[in-house]
């Protein structure tokens, strides 16, 4: 039982992550944290056909280079999410 749900939230974490890298995704800034190179982003996860959404708060790695010190929370955003080094790091990031 527990190798199943440990399975299945696998599989869903490579589902975000894949559909993430495909695709920007619309989000709010919820925090800024310069000195560790993190965004906090509210977003919805996708859901099955038929399915509900919820809204996620989630860390993200910054990408060297990428410009982050305009953002404030509050700020709707489309962003896209790679796995770097095992981590999920935000390789685009637009105000809207």
């Amino acid at each position: 039982m527990l190798k199943s749900f440990v399975l299945l939230t696998a599989v869903t974490l490579l589902a975000v992550i894949s559909a993430f890298a495909q695709s920007p995704t619309s989000g709010t800034v919820v925090k800024v944290d310069t000195a560790n190179g993190t965004v906090r982003i509210r977003y919805a996860q996708p859901s099955t056909v038929g399915g509900t959404t919820a809204d996620i708060n989630e860390d993200f790695k910054v990408q060297e280079g990428l410009a982050v010190n305009t953002l404030q929370p509050g700020d709707k955003i489309q962003f896209a999410v790679k796995d770097v080094d095992g981590k999920k790091t935000l390789t685009q990031l637009r105000k809207q």
